[in-house]
């Protein structure tokens, strides 16, 4: 379990066309759409204000990049970083498509409960163990920093679920289905 100095804020980045139309996005770099930048802005302002954040780190995704950015400058955070191990979960041969096309290609890949099997990587791409060890890298650097202050890190729905997963000692499926985009948390304090 980690232990920390201050808290930790997780912000899911910023609606993309692809998430209105349920694709799996993983490494795929797909801009946030429209206005969403300036939607972004005033819901985190409402959730985060008073939160004196120090410290952000972002995916290096354009959906998330887009939206650290936005938020860095509101914000006035003092010290960025972009660090891939918050990246999306890596869809493989699946990134940009559909679930279903999942299913049909690699049934295997799921559980009796329809969920991916934890240790199954996806054709070409990763399996959620792989994700947790890269997750639980990054976190460890966090920690290693915290002396900073309060951290926002700007990721993705499974990145999200598994720093969950990964703070709690819990299952990975007890904080599915994935998280809204834009949603905000003060997961632990750390």
């Amino acid at each position: 379990m980690f232990e920390f100095d201050g808290r930790l804020y997780l912000i899911r980045h910023g609606l993309t066309q692809a998430n209105i139309e349920g694709i799996c996005l993983g490494n795929t770099e797909v801009a946030v759409v429209g206005n969403e930048l300036e939607r972004v802005r005033i819901l985190v302002d409402r959730a985060l204000s008073g939160a004196r954040l120090k410290y952000l780190i972002s995916s290096s995704l354009l959906r998330a990049l887009q939206t650290a950015d936005q938020l860095s400058e509101y914000f006035t955070i003092p010290e960025r970083n972009i660090d891939t191990r918050f990246d999306d979960l890596n869809f493989g041969v699946f990134a940009g498509q559909h679930p279903m096309r999942i299913l049909e290609l690699q049934p295997e890949i799921y559980d009796h409960r329809g969920f991916f099997k934890y240790d199954v990587p996806l054709l070409g791409g990763e399996s959620l163990h792989m994700l947790e060890t890269r997750v639980t890298e990054g976190l460890k650097d966090v920690k290693g920093n915290a002396h900073c202050g309060n951290v926002l890190i700007v990721t993705h729905g499974s990145v999200i679920v598994m720093i969950h997963k990964i703070l709690s000692g819990r299952d990975y499926y007890d904080f599915y289905p994935a998280v809204d985009n834009i949603s905000h948390e003060r997961v632990f304090r750390f």
